[in-house]
C-alpha cells in the first residue's frame, strides 16, 4: 500500500498520517468481511432454493398420487 514511511514530517503530521492508514486498513479489512459475508449468505440462500424445489416437488407427487414416491427428474 505504499504507507510505510511518513511523507511529511513533524509528529502532528505523522500521527495523521497514521490515523488516515489506519483508517483506510481497517476499511479495506471491512470490505473483505463484507465480501466474504455475502458470497456465504448467497451461497446458503441458493442450498435453502435447491431443497425447496425438491421438497415442492416430493409435496406434488404425494397430493397426487398419495404413494410417497418421490421423481426428482422433475426438478
Amino acid at each position: 500500500h505504499g504507507l510505510r514511511r511518513a511523507v511529511r514530517r513533524g509528529l502532528a503530521n505523522v500521527a495523521i498520517q497514521a490515523y488516515l492508514t489506519a483508517a483506510v486498513i481497517n476499511l479495506k479489512r471491512l470490505v473483505t468481511f463484507a465480501d466474504g459475508f455475502y458470497s456465504d449468505v448467497s451461497n446458503y440462500l441458493a442450498q435453502i432454493l435447491a431443497l425447496s424445489k425438491i421438497v415442492f416437488a416430493c409435496e406434488r407427487n404425494l397430493g397426487n398420487n398419495g404413494t410417497g414416491y418421490c421423481q426428482l427428474a422433475e426438478i
